[in-house]
């Protein structure tokens, strides 16, 4: 990379620059990443690297892009990915490993904690839907689980534990109470 002038500064204050690749590509680099070595070429280089491990086209290669793109974004929330993990697709498959099918997705365990190795792991939909910060979690009989849990496994609807949490049932009666069928809703009885 050739430095060809100042591009300016990172929410945080830090120089950025115009640079050209021995390609004829241009990309915009930090300082601390040009003294580093950590940006060595306009992504020329990166392209190399994934046409000879062959997984540039692989599903955890657009992962890694699409984590890379809502970080960097400039609407992004403050959640932050790793160095190791920022610069190199590489070290983000050797800690993760393969998907393990189509229906996984990244999930951050502490979602008040960045992308990294000890905070990621591979989910289904469910898992990570169980994981939001909005979900509530009922600790009943040495057990935590969300509402969504708690119903599916007790065979209760969400919509009834909701309720009764809201009307200020303790916990023990919010799961142990049967459905009085009386008061079920007409729709209630023609799904079942």
């Amino acid at each position: 990379l050739l430095v060809v002038s100042f591009a300016g500064r990172t929410m945080r204050g830090m120089a950025l620059w115009n640079c050209t690749c021995d390609c004829e590509g241009n990309s915009i680099c930090r300082t601390d990443h040009l003294k580093s070595g950590s940006s060595q070429s306009c992504g020329c280089l990166r392209n190399e690297l994934l046409s000879k491990h062959g997984l540039s086209t692989s599903a955890e290669h657009k992962v890694w892009k699409t984590m890379k793109q809502r970080c960097c974004n400039s609407n992004n929330r403050g959640i932050m990915i790793c160095e190791r993990w920022m610069e190199s697709f590489e070290a983000f498959y050797l800690d993760m490993g393969p998907r393990p099918s189509s229906s996984h997705s990244i999930d951050r365990i502490n979602n008040d904690d960045g992308y990294h190795a000890g905070n990621c792991r591979w989910v289904t939909h469910q898992e990570q839907c169980n994981n939001r910060r909005s979900c509530v979690t009922i600790m009943f009989r040495g057990q935590s689980k969300t509402v969504t849990q708690w119903a599916k496994c007790l065979g209760i609807s969400k919509t009834t534990i909701q309720t009764r949490r809201n009307a200020g049932w303790p916990d023990e009666a919010v799961l142990c109470t049967p459905v009085d069928v009386r008061f079920r809703t007409k729709a209630a009885r023609v799904i079942e």
